[in-house]
């Protein structure tokens, strides 16, 4: 019959249906499961890493901070830091295990994690990379106890402002 242009389109909210929720439960689990694994090998990478490590480290921050800049969603370069830590921690386990799980272990990759927390998207992103970069400065001071927090800190709170966005958006 034609083509039909609607003056003022309605903006629609932002509601997390059932199948969103099972993914965000998934994504809580993760985190939970990177705590157990992420936390231990912060601390071992100050311990044990070597320049060549700082270096991987450094490229993937530099890497996730020109792509929040470019409005990308620097998973790739997210990942790459982690698998930096992981390598770093010197025991192969640990990288098996991360390469294993992949993608899984980042939750924007299945869900728009920003949205559920309500956060601006520039915002959260901006959030993780200073997250990051504490992790990378005691990494590099070799603060083995700093590391493990720092990486607490970022997954707990990761696992936290999941938790928070899908009860409100529940509610």
């Amino acid at each position: 019959v034609g083509v039909f242009v609607q003056r003022h389109v309605p903006l629609k909210s932002f509601v997390i249906d059932d199948p969103d929720l099972k993914l965000v439960n998934e994504a809580i689990a993760v985190l939970e499961l990177r705590v157990a694994l992420e936390v231990a090998a912060a601390g071992l990478a100050a311990a044990r890493r070597e320049e060549k490590h700082l270096k991987q480290m450094r490229k993937a921050m530099t890497a996730m901070v020109a792509a929040v800049e470019a409005g990308e969603d620097a998973i790739q370069a997210d990942l790459s830091f982690h698998r930096s830590i992981a390598e770093a921690a010197g025991n192969v386990h640990f990288l098996q295990l991360f390469n294993y799980l992949g993608e899984l272990l980042i939750p924007r990759t299945k869900v728009e994690t920003f949205k559920i927390t309500g956060a601006n998207r520039q915002d959260y992103l901006d959030r993780l990379n200073h997250e990051h970069a504490q992790i990378l400065a005691a990494i590099e001071a070799q603060a083995a106890e700093d590391a493990r927090m720092a990486m607490r800190t970022h997954l707990i709170g990761g696992k936290d402002r999941l938790s928070a966005g899908a009860v409100m958006a529940k509610a």
